[in-house]
Parts: C-alpha cells; structure tokens; sequence
C-alpha cells in the first residue's frame, strides 16, 4: 500500500523542525547545508512555524510549511502540538517510503509521526537541540513544564536515535536510560571565510557584548546585574546588549533605571549576516546561559578571534579550555560574571588566546570537518 507517496530512486532525509524563536534559524539553516553536501540523499526542509517570526534564509529552502499562532492555555498548546503531529504525518505519508530518514530538530512533539514512521519502515532520527525540557522542569517547575517533561521522557525511546553535542550531555539532560540509542553529532558549522579575523584584536575598542535572546535561561538578568561591578572597574569600557525576546521589557526597564551608565547601548536583534562585523567590533562576548547544547554565537565568535566567557554548560567544557582559547563562569551569577570579565579584559596577552579561539574552529566546526563526520554517521544507520 503506498499512501499516495511519491516513488523515488534516491533515499531522501526529511528535516522536521519547529523554530521557537528567530536565534532557531541559524543551527537549522545549518543542519540543512551540512546534509545538502551529503550527496547520497535528497534533503527536504518541513517546518512549523509562528506567524510572528520570519525566517530569511530558511524561508527560501523549505519545502513544506504550516503556520500557527502563538498559543496560551494549556488546551490550546495540547491542540497546537495535535496540529504539528498531524502535519508531520501527512508529510511521512505522501513524500516518505521505506529506507528514508525523518530527522526531528526538535525537543519533544513528535510521537505520532515516529510511530507512524516505525509502521512505514523509515529510520528516525531526534536530534536534540538543547536540555530546555528538562531544565525547565528542574528549574521552574509546574504543570506545563512537567507536561513537556513527561512527554520528552515518553516519546524519546520511540526513535531510532537520538542525537546529542557530546557524551557529557547523557548525564546533564538525564538520558541514560536510553543511551544505547544515542549518537553524537551535531548541525554545527561555521562558514570560516565569512566569519573570520577582520581587525586584529589589539585593534578594537574596548566593548564587550551580550548577543542574543533575553530569557531567562539565556542568563540576561544575571548579565544585567553584573554590569555595575564590571564599569567600577572599568568605567571606560563600553557594553553593548543586542537581542530580543519575551524579556525585552525588563531589559529596557533595567536600564532605563540606570540610565546614568552611559557606556550601556541597547541594540535591536542583528540579522546573521551582520554578526561578523559586530563581533569584530568587540574584545569579549558574553555568553553566561543556564543551560545551552553549544551555542552558534560561541563558535561564530571565536572563528573571528573574539574570546568568549561562557557558562560551563552542555559541551561548552569540551570546546572551552578557560584562560586558553576563552573563558568558562565558575557559575553565571552576576559577581562571577563580572570577576571573569575584569580577568579577561585586564591580561596582557589576549591577542593569543584570540588566535587560539580561531585555530579551534579551523580545526572542529570547518565545513569539510563536519560534513565528514554526517557522511560516516549516516552510512552507518543505512
């Protein structure tokens, strides 16, 4: 019986996403390219997305989309997570057969359409874009985090794999109990010819920068409360915040009551391609997160040799050797913050670890590097 699907030579990889935010672009823009190098799949881009967020560069690329609303309530959230279900099982029906690859960049969601894809003989892949279902619940529990815990706990064991950053995170996002399914693999890839050393270290102005989206688990409070023991020391020194998020209101309430740090810029969400230019622009990004996998901004900033302070989370201590090629938080409160930042900007020999943050990811997150490592991943799931 083929359920109208398509018949095709060539096995294909359906990527089945849903970006909760524009900062969900680039790892999923990414994972796009990296299996486009691929050249034994045809690659096919599925997203669901809110009407609210446009998406530039995956907007161009997506093959099938469904658009929805923002929604509040629990009923209406359990309705919405029907709705991706349904999409995606249509999807599996018309355009899958037997030996392809539904790959979910997704945390939870997507029980139906694996079991589904178990019934039609194609492999499923989850590859877990961050711990959030599993902090939220420890850090702010309730029912609809415990809710979203619950079915993340379900349905993982229902895949074939389970895809994560690096081993470490088997313990830190409580996954032991399906480790034989786990593999290690990421979507990341920094383009080193676009993100690259354009005005030497010993060249920029004294700023440092916060770059991203302003919630919680992004650690934007902790950084705001840092500042005042940061410009004690350093009262020359120059800050720029740049993002936006549901935290928006806060941050713009923070420094309006502060508004005597003249040294404080508040700047809008920057378009990826603008990213090289500010990140040459600054001596130091901080990246001072609850919980992360490994986020685009660290690898981006150091390919252009600007030392990031980072928490010490997800595979972050894997790539981070602190005082080497950049800097871990013992923890992201706001003195801690503000101690390394001081550290960091008082050493005499920065334009070395500079250098070094940019030989890391020469040597990891380079196209050829990483499109080798999905080559060998996936033949061994055919």
């Amino acid at each position: 019986m083929s359920f109208g699907r398509e018949k095709k030579d060539t096995p294909s990889i359906h990527i089945f996403s849903y970006p909760i935010s524009i900062a969900f672009e680039t790892p999923l823009y990414n994972l796009y390219n990296i299996l486009n190098e691929v050249r034994t799949y045809d690659i096919y881009l599925n997203i669901i997305k809110e009407d609210s967020i446009k998406y530039p560069r995956i907007d161009r690329i997506v093959e099938n989309s469904m658009i929805i609303s923002p929604q509040r309530g629990l009923v209406k959230k359990i309705g919405a997570v029907i709705r991706r279900n349904a999409f995606a099982c249509n999807i599996l029906l018309k355009k899958l057969k037997r030996g392809d690859i539904a790959l979910f960049f997704m945390e939870n969601g997507a029980i139906i359409p694996c079991i589904l894809a178990k019934i039609l003989g194609i492999t499923t892949v989850k590859l877990l874009p961050s711990g959030i279902a599993h902090s939220g619940w420890q850090e702010m529990p309730s029912i609809s985090s415990g809710l979203i815990y619950g079915l993340y706990v379900f349905e993982n064991p229902w895949f074939d794999k389970i895809g994560i950053y690096g081993p470490n995170l088997i313990t830190e996002w409580n996954l032991e109990y399906i480790y034989k399914k786990i593999l290690i693999i990421s979507e990341h890839l920094v383009d080193t010819n676009e993100f690259n050393i354009k005005i030497e270290y010993s060249s920029r102005p004294n700023y440092i920068a916060y770059i991203g989206r302003f919630s919680l688990e992004k650690g934007i409070c902790n950084f705001l409360s840092s500042l005042p023991q940061i410009i004690a020391v350093n009262d020359e020194i120059g800050i720029w915040i740049i993002g936006d998020g549901e935290l928006k209101d806060e941050v713009t309430s923070y420094l309006r009551r502060n508004s005597s740090y003249a040294n404080i810029e508040l700047l809008p969400w920057a378009e990826h391609r603008m990213l090289p230019a500010i990140l040459n622009t600054i001596r130091l990004v901080v990246i001072p997160s609850y919980t992360e996998g490994l986020p685009n901004l660290l690898l981006e900033a150091m390919a252009c040799g600007t030392p990031a302070i980072v928490s010490s989370v997800g595979i972050i201590p894997s790539i981070i050797i602190d005082d080497v090629n950049g800097y871990t938080l013992e923890n992201n409160r706001p003195e801690s913050i503000a101690y390394t930042v001081t550290k960091a900007l008082q050493k005499k020999d920065m334009e070395v670890i500079a250098m070094k943050a940019r030989k890391t990811i020469e040597d990891n997150f380079a196209k050829e590097v990483v499109t080798k490592k999905w080559e060998d991943l996936l033949r061994n799931l055919r």
